[in-house]
């Protein structure tokens, strides 16, 4: 830090999204020392502030500096390199990691990852917060609460020039809210300047010097909090023109009979919930961002886990069930329309018939008819600007999106409608008669449930308000009680605290580093009962002969599983692996003097090499810069290499000499040295993937590749190396397997491309990416390997050879499967 800089400078920031200004020439500055508050309402422009200083959002102008130094402008290292530190609103974690190797991935992950007490010194981080937090756990397998604690911890691990705090408390018990104060304190000591964004007025006051209030994205003023008042932060906070059209509210019947009725719900993020909707009313539930209100919203739909009881006009609900809640009566509109509400390359008609299809739909055959004439019906009473009822949805501006999309629920008559953010992302006019719509439904007989982070909409459109706090359903405001500001009010001022006590997480019976082995002990046991089998059958398979050459068979698909590893921990997948190794060969056969000897030993492994890479360069540049989908983009290289290798050997020619095939199938005694030096590499890759900073970074990227770059992973780099040395993998086992072949066959290795993602699926590797072995990608490999060679000694054709690698697949797969089901 230049001495007696700023902590944080943020010069003249402004920040555009389509449609929004986020921030609008904004000035924040943060002393040494300090812990400065930043409050503002849902959409103020805090976190998008936050994401500025961070540089992981390039703004439209403006400057920053960290400690006298200027940041460079989205980039996350930059910021970090400076001694800026940020605990995020959602935590920017790697499920795939272990919770100790997550804290090593936020400090210095070339160095720590490499210590054999990396799980000691994380549990010793951690050791103030006081739970019992296992470092060797998949954070995948550790609650939200105790989450929030592994991101505050890695934040302060080593002391920050600067700390961002995006809602730290949010998840947190109350006796988790003293000991992060006395860890902020502490640093506040040291000299760090803080930041410290926080719906809770009382928080800020109780521990804030300064604080600067945002909202709409300009900054309203900074002030010593010892100035200021509750109320006039919340006003000021506020702030905006409570003017809106809202249909007139009903006098609701008292002996209107209940739909809704929730007794003792509780699910993931809200607990112990009691609501009761009448018919023709709408309820709304209101909070902070992460309250709860969305999970509880989500779990009377039937799509998340809850225990207790749901009833709709006096029917049960079966929890955690989608079918059973809409059955009973309910229709869901989703708060993103587009992942999760609307088909957007299908026909308004279709999307707006879509949940009522069985009306139209006679003896499997779809009346389209029908479809055309409801959903023209749906456009002219909804109002949905559309050319025709078949044009597709998705070339239709927002607010016509959601109108179609609340049109469906419409005509399908629901009960009770369950909505999300009904009104997100559309003009006043399309919110007018969105309001008008729920309005209507309900006085036509149903009940409606809004979420909604607008309390001026809340206010307006609903008949009460259920206001919830970290996890906690407040207070229900009505009838004169009920407005903006009493929400707003009600929401920032609560003192309600989660739950205390949350279990450390699930009850496993085998730690993450067993739960990587299992696939390989699975595998291990499936080759020794095969071995077995055919030992019993036939003499000669335990025979030294044998077992050369079976394990020369496996060492080329040994290589090949390493390279299919590489890239499916990355999440992603090679499919031109089999060609490539085909046209390896071919390109061999010309290459290879005459008379071979070591010189013909090193022109065909350089020609290996050069092949391969080339091709994982290819399939990189396409991943990694363009951002083509891997199965496309290893398609399209899987296409080119067969048509080159048909090209250049039509037909298998060109012979190997022999001086060269003996040293590459050079021997240490029954067992070839190509065998040895796969497994050797396979044991140091996998130690490399799990205690160095490449690994860590490469599980991370495959994993979650947003938060990996927030934690300063060159997600780039990372693609385009693990293609590169996929490709290097390859070009070895096309060396080997010109070996074995003898001659220039470019065909010779279609069928790779199978056996090497068979091999790695075996071995237990996620196709989701992050997670995965090669030590048992390489046993995956040898049991591919010993099916074809039991095969033969069985005297079983070769469609045994499928039947048997599908069999084995589905067994293990279903073996982890049921595994990682008892463990939750």
């Amino acid at each position: 830090m230049t001495p007696s800089a700023p902590a944080l400078t943020m010069r003249a920031i402004t920040q555009t999204f389509p449609g929004v200004t986020a921030l609008n020439d904004v000035d924040f500055t943060v002393l040494p020392g300090e812990i400065h508050g930043l409050v503002g309402e849902n959409g103020a422009g805090k976190s998008t502030l936050l994401a500025v200083s961070a540089g992981s959002l390039i703004p439209d102008a403006g400057t920053v500096q960290i400690g006298g130094n200027t940041l460079r402008q989205g980039d996350p290292n930059s910021a970090r390199s400076l001694g800026l530190r940020i605990v995020r609103q959602h935590p920017a974690l790697v499920p795939h990691l272990s919770v100790a190797e997550n804290l090593a991935l936020g400090v210095d992950p070339g160095r720590r990852l490499m210590e054999s007490d990396i799980n000691p010194w994380a549990r010793d981080a951690m050791s103030r917060w006081g739970m019992d937090i296992n470092p060797a756990s998949t954070l995948s397998d550790i609650p939200l609460p105790q989450q929030f604690v592994i991101e505050i911890t890695k934040a302060t691990l080593t002391q920050p020039c600067v700390l961002l705090l995006d809602e730290p408390t949010e998840h947190l018990a109350a006796n988790e809210v003293d000991k992060l104060y006395d860890l902020v304190e502490d640093l506040r000591a040291q000299g760090t300047g803080i930041v410290y964004i926080s719906h809770r007025i009382r928080e800020v006051q109780r521990f804030c010097s300064r604080l600067t209030v945002l909202r709409d994205g300009q900054i309203q003023g900074t002030f010593n909090t010892a100035d200021t008042t509750e109320r006039g932060i919340v006003q000021l906070a506020l702030g905006r023109s409570l003017s809106q059209t809202f249909p007139d509210k009903p006098v609701l019947d008292a002996d209107a009979p209940s739909l809704l009725v929730v007794e003792k719900l509780s699910g993931k993020g809200f607990h112990d919930l009691d609501l009761m909707v009448r018919a023709g009313e709408i309820l709304g539930l209101a909070g902070i961002e992460g309250s709860g209100q969305r999970d509880a919203l989500r779990a009377i739909a039937g799509l998340e886990p809850a225990t207790g009881h749901v009833t709709v006009d006096g029917r049960p609900v079966k929890l955690g069930s989608v079918k059973s809640s809409r059955q009973r009566g309910t229709s869901f509109i989703p708060e993103d329309r587009h992942s999760a509400g609307l088909f957007l390359s299908e026909s308004v008609a279709e999307n707006i018939a879509a949940g009522s299809a069985d009306r139209y739909t006679k003896f499997g055959f779809v009346d389209t008819s029908a479809v055309r004439a409801v959903a023209a019906e749906a456009v002219a009473k909804y109002d949905i600007k559309t050319p025709s009822v078949e044009t597709v949805v998705g070339t239709l501006s927002g607010g016509n999106q959601q109108k179609a999309l609340i049109a469906r629920s419409a005509i399908e008559q629901p009960k009770v409608l369950l909505a999300d953010e009904p009104t997100q992302g559309v003009d006043a006019g399309a919110r007018v008669q969105i309001f008008s719509t729920l309005r209507d439904l309900c006085n036509d007989g149903s009940a409606a449930v809004v979420v909604s982070s607008d309390a001026v909409e809340l206010a307006g459109l609903c008949d009460r308000v259920v206001v919830f706090s970290r996890g906690n359903a407040i207070a229900e405001l009505a009838g004169e009680d009920l407005s903006a500001q009493r929400i707003t009010e009600t929401a920032l001022t609560s003192t309600a605290m989660r739950r205390s006590g949350a279990k450390s997480g699930p009850n496993r019976f085998l730690s993450g580093a067993m739960n990587r082995w299992l696939p390989a002990g699975v595998v291990a046991i499936a080759v020794i009962v095969l071995g077995l089998i055919a030992a019993s059958a036939n003499d000669r398979y335990a025979s030294g002969l044998n077992m050369t050459n079976l394990l020369t068979l496996f060492a080329p698909l040994a290589f090949v599983a390493l390279a299919q590893m590489v890239v499916m921990v990355l999440a992603g997948i090679d499919l031109s692996v089999g060609p490539v190794i085909g046209l390896t060969v071919a390109v061999i056969s010309f290459t290879v003097p005459a008379g071979g000897g070591l010189t013909g030993v090193a022109v065909a492994l350089a020609t290996g090499v050069a092949v391969g890479v080339a091709a994982g360069l290819i399939n990189g540049f396409f991943i990694a810069k363009l951002g083509i989908s891997p199965v496309i983009a290893t398609l399209g290289t899987y296409m080119a290499a067969l048509g080159l290798g048909q090209l250049i050997r039509p037909r298998p020619e060109g012979p190997i000499p022999d001086t060269v095939l003996n040293l590459i199938q050079a021997k240490v005694g029954i067992i070839p040295a190509a065998a040895l030096f796969a497994v050797a590499l396979a044991v140091a890759l996998e130690f490399a993937l799990h205690r160095t900073g490449w690994g860590a970074r490469l599980r991370a990227t495959g994993s979650n590749p947003d938060n990996a770059r927030l934690l300063g992973v060159n997600i780039w780099w990372c693609r385009m190396g693990g293609y590169l040395l996929a490709g290097l993998f390859t070009g070895i086992a096309g060396v080997l397997l010109a070996a074995q072949t003898g001659i220039g066959d470019p065909g010779s290795g279609t069928t790779f491309t199978f056996a090497s993602i068979t091999a790695v699926i075996l071995g237990g590797a996620s196709i989701y990416g992050g997670k995965g072995s090669f030590v048992g990608a390489l046993l995956g490999a040898i049991g591919v390997a010993q099916i074809g060679n039991v095969t033969a000694f069985l005297n079983l054709s070769s469609a045994w050879q499928y039947w048997l690698m599908g069999l084995l697949t589905i067994t293990a797969v279903g073996i982890y499967s049921q595994v990682g089901r008892s463990q939750l």
